[in-house]
C-alpha cells in the first residue's frame, strides 16, 4: 500500500496452514470454485488472536461503498453478520425440497456467504471445524452446497440480517439505479469475462473496466482469450 494509506496487506499462506490443506483435500470439491472456499472457515486459526472482527469478502465482487461502514455495525450479539440470498430456498431445497428436509427447512432465512461480518470469538465458539467433521462423518457435507450451507446450519436462526445493498447477488442492469454498495457477481457472468456480450449484460460491467483502466483490461481479456482458444484445441 502506497505510504500515506491506513491500510496494511498481510499475506497468509494457506499452503503453510495444515489445517486448511488436510480439509480442502477431504471435502467435497466443487470444479468451478475449487476447495480455497474452506479457507473463509479458519480464519479464527490464521489470524492473531488479537484480531478481534473482520469483514470476509469474496473475490468476485465490486466494492462502491467504504467497506468501514458495515464494519463498524453492532451484531447485537449475534456472532455473524449477512445478506440474506435471494435464492435460499432452492440452494437448499434443489428440485425437490424433500430431499434435505432433514437437513433443512425451506422456510428458515438463508444467508449469503460471500460478504460477512465476523466476531471472532463467536466464531471461535460456534466450533465450525468440529461440526464440520461431524458433518462429514454423518454424509452431511457430501449432500449440501459447500461451506456456505455449512455455515447457515451452524449460525441458523443466530445471524444479523444486513442491507442487501452491502452484497447485491448476480446484479443486473437493473441494479445500477438502486446505488449498490458492493456487487458479488455469483453466476458465471462476470465483468472481467472474456465475451463482450457478456459484459454488456451485467451491472456496473463499463464502471469495472475503468477501475482496470482501459490499457490493462484490454490486456487482461486479450491474455484470457487466447488462453481460452489454446485449451479448446487442447481438449480437441
Amino acid at each position: 500500500m502506497g505510504a500515506t494509506s491506513p491500510v496494511t496487506l498481510k499475506w497468509y499462506d494457506l499452503d503453510k496452514s495444515e489445517l486448511f490443506l488436510d480439509l480442502a483435500k477431504r471435502m467435497p470439491e466443487n470444479k468451478r470454485l475449487s476447495n480455497i472456499v474452506y479457507a473463509r472457515l479458519v480464519l479464527d486459526r490464521l489470524l492473531d488472536p488479537a484480531i478481534a472482527r473482520v469483514l470476509y469478502l469474496d473475490c468476485d465482487i465490486l466494492v462502491r461503498d467504504d467497506v468501514a461502514t458495515p464494519y463498524e455495525w453492532d451484531l447485537d450479539g449475534r456472532p455473524i453478520g449477512a445478506v440474506r440470498d435471494s435464492i435460499g430456498a432452492w440452494l437448499v431445497g434443489g428440485r425437490d425440497v424433500r430431499g434435505n428436509r432433514d437437513i433443512f427447512d425451506v422456510a428458515d432465512p438463508y444467508f449469503n456467504a460471500g460478504i460477512v461480518l465476523i466476531d471472532l470469538e463467536g466464531w471461535r465458539q460456534a466450533d465450525i471445524i468440529g461440526k464440520m467433521e461431524q458433518a462429514f462423518a454423518d454424509g452431511i457435507m457430501q449432500r449440501i452446497y459447500y461451506d456456505q450451507d455449512l455455515l447457515n446450519i451452524v449460525f441458523r436462526n443466530n445471524w444479523l440480517q444486513l442491507p442487501w445493498r452491502w452484497n447485491t447477488i448476480g446484479p443486473l442492469l437493473a441494479h445500477e439505479s438502486l446505488d449498490p454498495a458492493i456487487l458479488h457477481y455469483t453466476g458465471t457472468k462476470k465483468p472481467w469475462g472474456i465475451w463482450v456480450n457478456w459484459r454488456r449484460s451485467i451491472a456496473f460491467a463499463r464502471f469495472y473496466r475503468h477501475v482496470m483502466t482501459n490499457e490493462i483490461f484490454y490486456a487482461f481479456v486479450r491474455h484470457r482469450r487466447i488462453s481460452w482458444w489454446k485449451k479448446k484445441f487442447r481438449a480437441k
